[in-house]
């Protein structure tokens, strides 16, 4: 019974000790993520503003753990107070498992045309409260959206 006791408490302690050392990997700044799925992993998550325009992007790492998903990101919805900014969809993305996937608002633009970023954002804005980003696994209807809270925008001179 010690032996098996003993084996819990260590395996509960290598977990912790794992997580915690990625932990600045999974959150950056600070940033709460919350997925909707316990099989899609969301990490790495940037944010970067540029002075010129007041173009606000977003990028970050999507693992699929269970298997592999063609899902839809749609529109990312940024708030802050009573004020929301809209970023267009980016469309399709294929997720192979256990495969690391970036996921880019980076001003590409999308199968309609549309620029994917926030767009003339106030460089007097140093963060938003919450970012919504709209996703569709493909077979299941559902919209569901991935949470970033907290997020700081780092505000560049130039591109």
């Amino acid at each position: 019974m010690k032996k098996l006791l003993f084996f819990f408490y260590a395996l509960v302690f290598a977990f912790i000790f794992s997580s915690c050392e990625e932990l600045g990997e999974l959150v950056g700044n600070k940033v709460e993520i919350e997925s909707p799925y316990t099989d899609i992993v969301v990490s790495n998550f940037v944010c970067e503003g540029y002075t010129v325009n007041g173009d606000v992007y977003i990028d970050f790492d999507v693992v699929s753990t269970e298997a592999d998903l063609r899902v839809w990101f749609g529109s990312a919805y940024a708030y802050i107070d009573d004020d929301t900014y809209k970023a267009p969809f980016i469309g399709y993305v294929d997720l192979f498992e256990d495969k690391k996937t970036k996921i880019t608002y980076w001003g590409d633009t999308n199968s309609d045309g549309d620029y994917c970023c926030f767009e003339r954002i106030s460089t007097k804005i140093s963060h938003f409260d919450e970012i919504e980003v709209a996703i569709i696994v493909d077979g299941i209807e559902d919209v569901k959206y991935i949470k970033f809270k907290n997020v700081q925008i780092d505000w560049k001179d130039n591109f």
